[in-house]
């Protein structure tokens, strides 16, 4: 990783294939100060990049309130895609309704392991340079 940060819910990185990658911890709930710090820190590593493939290792049990969901949804224009990863079928009906509700302005792909998760991101980096 060329880049990486600390935060209390997540470890967040950005390496030389500028790709976001996000591991939430374990029992972790994220709240609206956790997604505002989550979203500058995603743009302070990602400096200078207009639209950022995020992947997020969701395979931890964690929780996000819906203050959280509706500020990330809202407020990441930013990204390019998110690629979840995420073995629990649960987290997948979550993610799912996520992004029926909240509609966020990026596409969203769920994914059982990192090297789908980052084939995929490539694909969509690839298709935005076109």
């Amino acid at each position: 990783m060329a880049k990486e940060t600390l935060l209390q819910s997540c470890w967040i990185g950005y390496g030389e294939d500028k790709i976001i990658r996000m591991r939430i911890f374990e029992d972790t709930t994220i709240d609206l100060g956790q997604a505002r710090l989550i979203n500058e820190s995603i743009r302070r590593l990602a400096v200078g990049e207009n639209l950022i493939p995020v992947m997020i290792d969701a395979r931890a049990t964690y929780s996000w309130d819906k203050d959280a969901q509706e500020y990330i949804a809202q407020n990441s224009g930013f990204r390019l895609a998110t690629a979840l990863i995420t073995n629990n079928p649960v987290s997948r009906v979550l993610t799912n309704s996520y992004s029926k509700i909240f509609k966020p302005n990026y596409p969203l792909r769920i994914f059982s392991n990192e090297e789908k998760a980052i084939a995929w991101l490539k694909e969509m980096m690839e298709g935005n340079r076109q």
